[in-house]
């Protein structure tokens, strides 16, 4: 009998950026070499699979003082796994959106190019330089963290579609900051959604998706930042991905099976301005307060104005009136927790401008009180211009014949 062709393994083409897409490339890649050997005893078994290539932001300066260009995580990553690596500056680029449509060119023996042009760390890299040949077939597109908008010509390049990791409970928070966005709403459950792409964002058919319960009363405050919860989330959601991958591949989950959004639930999760990360006790509650610690957690970070106010009785030693103006001082929120009783209600006293310190010198902080009487007591500060944190109480003991009030700005 003649050998019929052998079926060459699906071709995944990956899109990615920052750190959190790195992790999920690296998942990726494993489970492809584990689906390429005979005995795969993987959970759950994929079918073999390959990452075609990998596509992330052009290199950048590292920050506004250095000139040298750097790889994204993500770029990175697939320099290391000498994986195919594509930079476009746009999604829309031609040259590009023609590569992922172009068969890899044909090597020879004298021809190094294709090998060697993964390896090669081009960090003046403007385009689709570092690896300059076709990609085609491209059988499904992973998309995480990308960060750029996606053409109707690219989505229609993969036979299987796109399918992206977006850490919301779809169709809640839409768009560029979803995990900073719940956070700051005070949504409990969160959770990640895999979903295919369409052209509007984030609004394509659901193919699964996972809650993450934040326990309010017992776990540390820091596990419920985005600077944790994100990764945590795309972990989970890559996990998720990779349990109905097979029958992605397979077509049994395909768009019209998948399970459609309900437009009235959508809500938008707007990029972040730098001002949103002040506390503002006039008017916002401590819980209020601590949703935005948790979801700024990243970026812009929180803060608030501290009034340094002269006690009444504070008077020079030759009883003249001390005409020195006190400060107010910018201070970030570096750890800060909402003060309960011990059976989990809110402390509620009388609403004062004044920061009070806390009773336990050693673990206790600052107690700002709200408007409405809660009380948010931040344990860790950094005033503007210092260079590391320090406990909440010493900037009290700064000020000892002083008072510390917050600051309407």
């Amino acid at each position: 009998p003649i050998d019929s062709e052998p079926v060459r393994p699906f071709r995944i083409l990956f899109l990615g950026t920052p750190e959190v897409a790195a992790e999920t490339l690296q998942t990726l890649h494993e489970a492809s070499r584990q689906s390429l050997l005979e005995e795969d005893t993987a959970t759950p078994k994929l079918p073999p699979f390959e990452i075609a290539g990998v596509v992330t932001q052009p290199p950048r300066p590292r920050n506004k003082r250095s000139k040298k260009l750097v790889q994204s995580p993500v770029g990175q990553l697939a320099l290391d796994l000498d994986l195919p690596l594509l930079t476009p500056q746009k999604a829309n680029s031609k040259r590009f959106l023609d590569q992922l449509a172009e068969l890899p060119k044909e090597e020879d023996g004298d021809d190094e190019s294709a090998t060697t042009a993964t390896n090669n760390n081009n960090n003046n890299s403007t385009d689709v330089d570092i690896y300059p040949h076709g990609l085609a077939p491209i059988d499904l597109c992973i998309t995480a963290a990308y960060g750029q908008y996606l053409p109707k010509r690219f989505l229609a390049t993969p036979a299987l579609g796109t399918v992206n990791i977006h850490p919301s409970l779809l169709p809640k928070w839409r768009g560029a900051s979803p995990v900073q966005r719940s956070l700051q709403a005070g949504d409990n459950p969160i959770g990640v959604t895999v979903l295919y792409t369409v052209s509007a964002m984030d609004a394509g058919p659901i193919i699964a998706q996972e809650e993450y319960t934040l326990d309010d009363e017992n776990d540390e405050e820091e596990t419920k930042s985005a600077t944790f919860l994100l990764p945590t989330l795309f972990q989970k959601g890559t996990q998720l991905l990779l349990e109905k991958l097979s029958d992605i591949l397979a077509g049994k989950i395909t768009m019209d099976t998948a399970q459609a959004q309900t437009e009235d639930d959508a809500t938008a999760a707007t990029l972040i301005h730098s001002t949103e990360g002040q506390l503002r006790p006039w008017d916002e509650t401590a819980e209020q307060c601590i949703y935005k610690y948790r979801g700024f957690s990243m970026w812009p970070q929180t803060y608030m104005y501290i009034q340094v106010v002269a006690n009444d009785d504070d008077s020079n030693d030759d009883g003249d009136d001390d005409d020195t103006e006190l400060p107010v001082i910018k201070v970030k929120i570096t750890q800060a927790r909402v003060l309960r009783n011990d059976n989990g209600t809110l402390v509620k006293q009388e609403p004062t401008q004044t920061l009070q310190m806390g009773p336990n010198k050693k673990n206790d902080g600052l107690r700002v009180t709200c408007f409405d009487g809660s009380v948010l007591e931040v344990l860790k500060v950094q005033p503007a211009g210092r260079p590391k944190p320090f406990a909440a109480r010493d900037l009290q003991n700064g000020y000892p014949k002083a008072t510390l009030q917050w600051h309407v700005q």
